[in-house]
């Protein structure tokens, strides 16, 4: 039997979430814990405390006075690592711009939906995190392997330019 994977749902309108929840009943061979929320103040804040800890939220794009958009910059300027997949009624290349240049891991139009689509983007979202978490791992280690050495070394650009250098090689340049 699979992990549970455990996805919080920021939808207010409780006709969708309860269509949302159907179609994740679909999906085979994947197990879902969900947590519904209806405010988005309340989304926020809950991603961003940390206090519960979520493999991905599925975003509604409307939410009365806040938006999905407002959830994702939020969780963007936190540093919040949970990838959203931003679900909305609107189909336009303008709203799906606004989604992935606000940190959307994906974007999906309501309605047209089953649940192998919905499945496969919360893997992809999830599996894309989880890479993401390994490679910030992966070069802090990097980091701190640098900066500790005792030979002076530096990054430097395409440009000639020095785009970083540890504490060795401040000190002797």
């Amino acid at each position: 039997m699979s992990a549970r994977i455990r996805v919080l749902i920021v939808e207010d309108d409780e006709d969708d979430y309860l269509l949302t929840t159907d179609v994740l009943s679909d999906v085979v061979g994947a197990r879902y814990d969900l947590t519904w929320i209806t405010d988005a103040a309340e989304a926020i804040e809950t991603l961003i405390s940390g206090d519960e800890r979520f493999a991905v939220a599925l975003v509604d794009f409307r939410l009365g006075a806040l938006t999905g958009l407002d959830i994702l910059h939020a969780v963007r300027a936190a540093n919040v690592d949970t990838p959203c997949i931003l679900l909305t009624g609107q189909s336009d290349p303008e709203t799906d711009h606004a989604a992935m240049e606000a940190g959307a891991a994906d974007y999906i139009v309501k309605g047209e939906f089953d649940a192998d689509t919905l499945e496969r983007s919360i893997r992809y979202a999830v599996e894309h995190a989880a890479a993401l978490r390994s490679l910030r791992a992966s070069e802090i280690r990097f980091r701190s392997v640098v900066e500790a050495a005792t030979d002076g070394s530096a990054v430097v650009g395409d440009d000639g330019c020095i785009v970083s250098s540890n504490r060795a090689m401040r000190e002797l340049v």
